[in-house]
């Protein structure tokens, strides 16, 4: 699957509702939004220390990275935002004009969207030269392997790899067997072995050995030799 094919699949789901968070301030004076793939183990509202400027998000990388191809007229090279996490309040200034103009720009650079959801908040941070503050990544976004991870307040299954299908985590199996006792729908699909979790912990983010041994070796020189990340939680 190629990057334009992985847009049109991520397009299907739910992600774009975040986008509603906007309208939702014309009810609330404060909305929080957090993706599905998470784990909440402590009390979260010191997300709150988050929202003076209007609108609290997660640091991310750059926004190309979000694109298949270069959108005219934003910063390319420009570090951006990740959006597992976002505090919305009704201090953003013309926020009633954002949840529109969010989907106007989703239609219109559809084309050259990887992560599109992602992608058109981080050209609405710009378009809008809206302050934001950044929420510390390692206390609500950390990843189920990460060496922080009793310590933070949200664990984030970001990547592929899910609590469901692939990472062993107490708490989240807990509440799953309590949500299928309540009727919910069990996981079905495939499920990653010892060694796919032991590649993903110590090299995240490395293609499937499998599929593609090439580029898998190749990846694991590159990190082992010359591993541009000081922290896990900078890689996503």
């Amino acid at each position: 699957m190629n990057k334009k094919q992985t847009a049109i699949v991520f397009g299907i789901t739910m992600a774009y509702s975040r986008f509603e968070c906007f309208n939702l301030l014309n009810e609330f004076k404060t909305v929080i939004w957090l993706d599905v793939d998470i784990l909440i183990q402590k009390d979260i509202t010191g997300l709150m220390d988050y929202s003076e400027t209007g609108l609290g998000i997660l640091p991310g990388d750059l926004l190309k990275h979000n694109l298949i191809e270069p959108i005219e007229g934003y910063a390319m090279n420009k570090l951006g935002y990740w959006t597992g996490t976002i505090i919305f309040t009704e201090q953003i200034k013309d926020y009633e004009k954002m949840t529109e103009w969010c989907y106007e720009k989703l239609q219109e650079y559809a084309s050259k969207l990887y992560l599109p959801d992602q992608a058109i908040i981080n050209i609405l941070i710009m378009a809008f030269n809206i302050d934001v503050m950044e929420i510390d990544k390692d206390i609500y976004c950390a990843h189920p392997i990460a060496p922080n991870v009793k310590d933070a307040i949200i664990v984030h299954s970001y990547r592929p790899k899910k609590f469901w299908d692939c990472w062993k985590f107490k708490e989240w199996d807990s509440n799953n067997k309590k949500w299928i006792k309540m009727g919910g729908t069990p996981y079905k699909g495939k499920r990653c072995n010892f060694i796919y979790r032991w590649i993903e912990k110590y090299y995240p983010g490395a293609p499937d050995p499998i599929r593609k041994p090439r580029k898998f070796v190749k990846f694991i020189l590159q990190m082992t030799f010359n591993n541009p990340y000081k922290n896990f939680n900078e890689i996503k």
